[in-house]
Protein backbone atom coordinates (compact mmCIF):
# COMPACT_ATOMS: atom_id res chain seq x y z
CA UNK A 1 0.00 0.00 0.00
CA UNK A 2 2.03 2.68 -1.37
CA UNK A 3 0.05 5.45 0.89
CA UNK A 4 0.42 3.53 4.46
CA UNK A 5 3.09 3.89 7.17
CA UNK A 6 3.07 1.53 9.87
CA UNK A 7 4.76 1.95 13.60
CA UNK A 8 6.25 -0.92 14.61
CA UNK A 9 8.12 -0.87 18.06
CA UNK A 10 11.48 -3.18 17.74
CA UNK A 11 11.51 -5.76 20.05
CA UNK A 12 7.87 -6.61 20.51
CA UNK A 13 6.07 -8.99 21.30
CA UNK A 14 9.70 -10.84 20.93
CA UNK A 15 13.11 -9.75 21.10
CA UNK A 16 13.99 -10.24 17.68
CA UNK A 17 10.25 -10.04 16.24
CA UNK A 18 11.84 -7.19 13.85
CA UNK A 19 12.87 -9.58 11.63
CA UNK A 20 10.05 -11.34 10.47
CA UNK A 21 8.25 -7.98 10.86
CA UNK A 22 9.80 -5.55 8.72
CA UNK A 23 9.86 -8.22 5.36
CA UNK A 24 6.61 -8.92 6.00
CA UNK A 25 5.32 -5.07 5.57
CA UNK A 26 7.68 -4.60 2.54
CA UNK A 27 6.15 -8.02 0.86
CA UNK A 28 2.77 -6.24 1.88
CA UNK A 29 4.08 -2.88 -0.25
CA UNK A 30 3.62 -0.43 2.91
CA UNK A 31 5.50 2.34 1.55
CA UNK A 32 6.67 3.49 5.29
CA UNK A 33 8.20 1.70 7.97
CA UNK A 34 8.66 3.73 11.27
CA UNK A 35 10.84 1.51 14.11
CA UNK A 36 10.12 2.68 17.35
CA UNK A 37 12.71 2.40 19.83
CA UNK A 38 11.64 1.59 23.00
CA UNK A 39 11.93 4.22 25.90
CA UNK A 40 10.65 4.05 29.45
CA UNK A 41 9.12 7.49 29.19
CA UNK A 42 7.68 7.76 26.02
CA UNK A 43 5.09 10.75 26.47
CA UNK A 44 3.97 11.49 22.86
CA UNK A 45 2.41 7.31 23.20
CA UNK A 46 -1.32 6.39 25.20
CA UNK A 47 -1.23 3.38 27.33
CA UNK A 48 -1.32 0.82 24.96
CA UNK A 49 2.30 1.56 23.33
CA UNK A 50 3.70 2.72 26.32
CA UNK A 51 2.87 -0.94 27.50
CA UNK A 52 4.42 -1.75 24.26
CA UNK A 53 7.67 0.22 25.18
CA UNK A 54 7.44 -1.45 28.45
CA UNK A 55 7.41 -5.36 27.33
CA UNK A 56 10.16 -4.36 24.97
CA UNK A 57 12.26 -3.18 27.50
CA UNK A 58 11.84 -6.13 29.61
CA UNK A 59 12.72 -8.32 26.07
CA UNK A 60 15.92 -6.81 26.61
CA UNK A 61 16.16 -4.91 23.28
CA UNK A 62 19.24 -2.60 22.94
CA UNK A 63 19.68 0.12 20.44
CA UNK A 64 22.75 -1.69 19.36
CA UNK A 65 20.42 -4.82 18.49
CA UNK A 66 17.97 -2.58 16.79
CA UNK A 67 20.52 -1.39 14.47
CA UNK A 68 21.86 -4.85 14.30
CA UNK A 69 18.57 -6.36 12.90
CA UNK A 70 18.24 -3.71 10.46
CA UNK A 71 21.16 -4.05 8.93
CA UNK A 72 21.01 -7.54 7.91
CA UNK A 73 17.65 -6.94 5.97
CA UNK A 74 16.76 -5.57 2.49
CA UNK A 75 13.72 -4.15 2.57
CA UNK A 76 11.91 -2.34 -0.10
CA UNK A 77 10.11 -0.17 1.83
CA UNK A 78 11.81 2.82 3.42
CA UNK A 79 12.53 2.95 7.01
CA UNK A 80 12.42 5.38 9.74
CA UNK A 81 13.37 5.30 12.84
CA UNK A 82 10.99 7.07 15.50
CA UNK A 83 12.68 7.87 18.90
CA UNK A 84 13.04 10.05 22.22
CA UNK A 85 15.67 12.48 22.23
CA UNK A 86 17.23 11.00 25.20
CA UNK A 87 17.98 7.83 23.36
CA UNK A 88 19.98 10.06 20.09
CA UNK A 89 21.73 11.80 22.73
CA UNK A 90 22.27 8.69 25.09
CA UNK A 91 23.61 7.16 22.26
CA UNK A 92 25.81 9.84 20.99
CA UNK A 93 24.27 12.02 18.10
CA UNK A 94 26.97 11.11 15.29
CA UNK A 95 27.09 7.85 16.49
CA UNK A 96 23.62 7.41 16.27
CA UNK A 97 23.65 8.67 12.84
CA UNK A 98 26.37 6.60 11.59
CA UNK A 99 24.62 3.78 12.59
CA UNK A 100 21.23 5.26 10.60
CA UNK A 101 23.32 5.53 7.41
CA UNK A 102 24.82 1.88 7.64
CA UNK A 103 21.20 0.41 8.54
CA UNK A 104 19.49 2.36 5.72
CA UNK A 105 17.53 4.71 7.85
CA UNK A 106 15.98 7.09 6.42
CA UNK A 107 14.88 9.64 8.48
CA UNK A 108 14.53 10.16 12.18
CA UNK A 109 11.26 10.98 13.84
CA UNK A 110 11.81 13.10 17.38
CA UNK A 111 8.80 14.42 18.77
CA UNK A 112 10.30 16.05 21.20
CA UNK A 113 13.51 17.58 19.68
CA UNK A 114 12.33 21.22 19.14
CA UNK A 115 12.79 22.30 15.57
CA UNK A 116 14.44 25.52 16.56
CA UNK A 117 16.94 23.59 18.69
CA UNK A 118 17.60 20.89 15.39
CA UNK A 119 17.94 23.47 13.50
CA UNK A 120 20.68 25.76 15.38
CA UNK A 121 22.62 21.96 16.91
CA UNK A 122 21.71 19.02 14.23
CA UNK A 123 20.69 20.10 11.04
CA UNK A 124 24.11 20.38 9.36
CA UNK A 125 24.73 17.15 11.36
CA UNK A 126 22.40 15.26 9.66
CA UNK A 127 22.78 16.26 6.18
CA UNK A 128 26.16 15.63 6.59
CA UNK A 129 25.34 11.93 7.07
CA UNK A 130 22.04 11.87 4.54
CA UNK A 131 19.61 11.68 6.56
CA UNK A 132 16.27 13.36 6.95
CA UNK A 133 13.74 14.30 9.72
CA UNK A 134 10.44 14.50 10.01
CA UNK A 135 8.45 16.92 12.01
CA UNK A 136 5.20 16.47 13.85
CA UNK A 137 2.37 19.16 13.10
CA UNK A 138 -1.34 19.53 14.89
CA UNK A 139 -4.72 20.82 14.41
CA UNK A 140 -3.36 23.40 17.23
CA UNK A 141 -0.16 24.61 14.75
CA UNK A 142 -0.50 27.95 13.52
CA UNK A 143 -0.43 28.58 9.67
CA UNK A 144 3.53 29.94 9.84
CA UNK A 145 4.25 26.77 11.61
CA UNK A 146 2.94 24.27 9.64
CA UNK A 147 4.76 25.59 6.29
CA UNK A 148 8.11 25.77 8.43
CA UNK A 149 7.88 22.38 9.33
CA UNK A 150 6.90 21.19 6.48
CA UNK A 151 9.62 22.47 4.38
CA UNK A 152 12.44 21.11 6.33
CA UNK A 153 10.54 17.46 6.83
CA UNK A 154 11.75 14.73 4.58
CA UNK A 155 10.23 12.30 3.07
CA UNK A 156 6.87 13.62 4.34
CA UNK A 157 5.37 15.29 7.59
CA UNK A 158 3.55 13.82 10.32
CA UNK A 159 0.14 15.24 11.07
CA UNK A 160 -1.05 14.57 14.03
CA UNK A 161 -5.03 13.74 13.80
CA UNK A 162 -5.76 15.06 17.09
CA UNK A 163 -3.84 17.12 19.90
CA UNK A 164 -3.53 13.88 21.77
CA UNK A 165 -1.53 10.84 22.80
CA UNK A 166 -1.56 7.93 20.21
CA UNK A 167 -4.56 5.16 20.84
CA UNK A 168 -6.79 7.60 22.53
CA UNK A 169 -9.78 8.01 20.42
CA UNK A 170 -11.73 7.13 17.73
CA UNK A 171 -10.71 9.18 14.73
CA UNK A 172 -12.22 12.31 14.13
CA UNK A 173 -11.12 14.84 11.00
CA UNK A 174 -13.91 16.76 10.37
CA UNK A 175 -12.77 20.03 12.93
CA UNK A 176 -8.44 19.08 12.07
CA UNK A 177 -7.36 21.69 9.40
CA UNK A 178 -8.24 23.28 7.01
CA UNK A 179 -10.41 21.37 3.60
CA UNK A 180 -7.55 21.64 1.51
CA UNK A 181 -4.61 22.97 3.98
CA UNK A 182 -2.39 19.58 4.15
CA UNK A 183 -2.90 18.21 0.23
CA UNK A 184 -1.65 22.36 -0.34
CA UNK A 185 1.73 21.56 1.30
CA UNK A 186 4.88 20.86 -1.13
CA UNK A 187 5.85 17.68 1.14
CA UNK A 188 3.32 14.67 1.42
CA UNK A 189 1.65 14.58 4.84
CA UNK A 190 0.80 11.46 6.42
CA UNK A 191 -2.43 11.43 9.04
CA UNK A 192 -1.33 9.37 11.79
CA UNK A 193 -2.89 8.98 15.53
CA UNK A 194 -5.94 7.09 15.88
CA UNK A 195 -6.13 5.00 12.60
CA UNK A 196 -7.40 1.78 13.13
CA UNK A 197 -9.24 0.73 10.03
CA UNK A 198 -9.49 0.60 6.12
CA UNK A 199 -12.18 3.19 7.03
CA UNK A 200 -9.62 5.34 9.07
CA UNK A 201 -7.45 5.45 6.18
CA UNK A 202 -9.44 5.89 3.96
CA UNK A 203 -11.14 8.97 5.97
CA UNK A 204 -6.97 9.75 6.48
CA UNK A 205 -6.63 9.93 2.22
CA UNK A 206 -9.48 12.27 1.53
CA UNK A 207 -7.23 14.64 3.67
CA UNK A 208 -3.73 14.11 3.08
CA UNK A 209 -1.26 12.11 1.62
CA UNK A 210 -0.89 9.01 3.34
CA UNK A 211 -2.05 7.24 6.55
CA UNK A 212 -0.11 5.98 9.57
CA UNK A 213 -1.13 3.08 12.05
CA UNK A 214 0.47 2.29 15.07
CA UNK A 215 -1.22 1.57 17.94
CA UNK A 216 -3.95 -1.04 16.06
CA UNK A 217 -0.68 -2.96 14.26
CA UNK A 218 0.64 -3.39 17.76
CA UNK A 219 -2.58 -5.02 18.86
CA UNK A 220 -2.89 -7.24 16.26
CA UNK A 221 0.69 -8.56 16.95
CA UNK A 222 0.60 -8.54 20.21
CA UNK A 223 -0.48 -12.28 20.89
CA UNK A 224 0.33 -14.21 17.49
CA UNK A 225 2.15 -17.02 17.25
CA UNK A 226 3.12 -16.30 14.23
CA UNK A 227 4.35 -12.17 13.79
CA UNK A 228 4.70 -12.68 10.15
CA UNK A 229 1.07 -14.03 9.56
CA UNK A 230 -0.05 -11.69 11.63
CA UNK A 231 1.25 -8.78 9.96
CA UNK A 232 -0.25 -10.12 6.62
CA UNK A 233 -3.49 -10.71 7.73
CA UNK A 234 -3.77 -7.13 9.33
CA UNK A 235 -2.43 -5.41 6.09
CA UNK A 236 -4.65 -7.49 4.16
CA UNK A 237 -7.50 -6.57 6.24
CA UNK A 238 -6.96 -2.87 5.34
CA UNK A 239 -7.38 -3.82 1.65
CA UNK A 240 -10.46 -6.17 1.99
Amino acid sequence: MKNLAIYTCAGYPQKNSLLDILPALSANKVRYIEVGIPYSDPLADGPKLQAVHQKALANGIKIKDIFGQLESLNLESKVLIMCYFNSFLQYGAEAFLQACKQAKVESLIIPDLPFDYYQEHYESLFNSYGIGMVFLIAPTSSEEDIKKYSSASSPFIYALSASSTTGSKQLQLSNSYGASQLKSLSTPVYLGFNIKSKEDVQMALNKADGAIIGTAFAEAIAQAKDVKQATNSFIQSLQA
